[in-house]
């Protein structure tokens, strides 16, 4: 039985390859489509996760799980009709419908994380399970191409693959990082058309030395046109909410809802007592952090604070910050450093060893409790 690479069509058998070739196609489709823009929406409206289960968007992301079944199905049913000729039609669809549904049904949000883990499994089989198309010849040109993944559009101009140019319009979505991997998988054969020159050991050698060329240049160019494009967006925005005052409120407003909706998920209560900041957290799951969770949630509630006050003084922020258990009020973090404290580890400190005995003072200021009492 012949190979059929297409995405929808039920003729036919489809390796291992080409199944997560399509499987990618299915999720560059679907990220695009609908998980960009559902996330694009929660980062303007955040007040919505507070009831995501049951808002418009859950039912949009879960419109997309059902394309992604369905989109996969063709796919899945030349998957298993390749690892197991010998069944039945009758079976080869029954299997095929019971992965799709597993697969849909894995992503609702209240099946638990067992029913996730078994479509990953079966996802995994289906990629990697052996079938008739594996006992045949290995194809050549066939091999994973590191400058395409890398490089994508950029790679594509100069290898006459024009179909990477579709990176540019999915760079900010997360669809991207899919279409990376299609590149990659597909790049050989995309370059290998265009030569000339059939050579294939020719081919290979001058791909490998294009990898590592793009190996170094390509996250260059990424970091200073990620950081240009948000420097523009920040310039634009900026501008934009001088002379639109209600753009500029909607804007803090909104950073002031993530950072309240941020706080709820490690603190129970929030309370200013005097000059200071006390948040309320469950012992259980403080005992269990690490230090640099520890840390990181106390520079949360710091975060919290500086929204709150508006102050730029993060010694003082720092200091005013007390973290107590909500079972029985213990103490479970607080902040003592002071300007005396610094200098005195500063002093006498050259170089190298001056910024690590600054950062081994900061760090020290954190004092936990890690054995709190619990309920």
């Amino acid at each position: 039985m012949e190979e059929n690479k297409k995405l929808l069509s039920m003729e036919g058998v489809l390796g291992r390859r080409n199944f997560i070739i399509n499987y990618l196609i299915v999720s560059v489709i679907v990220n695009f489509i609908f998980n960009s823009p559902a996330i694009l929406y929660l980062l303007i409206n955040p007040a919505v996760l507070a009831n995501l289960t049951s808002s418009g968007t859950t039912w949009w992301l879960l419109i997309g799980e059902v394309i992604t079944a369905v989109l996969l199905f063709p796919s899945i049913v030349r998957r298993i009709r390749d690892i197991a000729p010998e069944q039945s039609e009758n079976n080869i669809y029954l299997y095929s419908i019971i992965v799709a549904l597993t697969i849909l049904v894995s992503a609702v949000f209240f099946v638990g994380i067992l029913f996730k883990w078994i479509s990953f499994v079966l996802i995994l089989i289906l990629m990697c399970a052996v079938g008739t198309t594996s006992k045949r010849p290995a194809d050549e040109v066939v091999r994973f191409n590191w400058g395409a993944f890398l490089g994508t559009w950029i790679w594509g101009l100069f290898n006459k693959a024009p179909i990477t140019l579709l990176m540019i319009p999915l760079f900010f979505t997360t669809a991207s990082f899919p279409f990376a991997l299609i590149c990659g998988l597909k790049g050989n054969e995309w370059a290998y058309e265009n030569k000339t020159d059939k050579d294939i050991e020719k081919f290979h050698k001058s791909q490998r030395i294009q990898a590592v060329i793009w190996g170094v240049i390509i996250p260059i160019v990424y970091i200073v046109l990620t950081i240009g494009v948000f420097a523009i967006l920040g310039l634009v925005a900026q501008n934009y909410a001088k002379t639109h005052p209600d753009f500029k409120y909607k804007l803090e407003n909104t950073v002031k809802t993530y950072q309240e909706l941020s706080i709820k998920t490690y603190f129970s209560d929030v309370k200013k007592v005097g000059d200071e900041y006390h948040f309320f957290m469950d012992p259980k799951i403080w005992s269990k952090m690490s230090d640099s969770n520890k840390m990181s949630v106390f520079n949360s509630a710091k975060e919290y604070v500086e929204s709150q006050t508006k102050s730029n003084d993060s010694m003082k922020i720092m200091n005013n910050i007390k973290i107590y258990s909500s079972f029985n009020n213990e103490l479970l973090g607080e902040y003592i450093l002071n300007d005396e404290t610094i200098y005195s580890s500063l002093n006498n400190q050259k170089g190298v060893k001056k910024i690590t005995s600054l950062y081994k003072s900061i760090k020290e200021g954190y004092k936990f409790n890690n054995y709190p009492s619990l309920p």
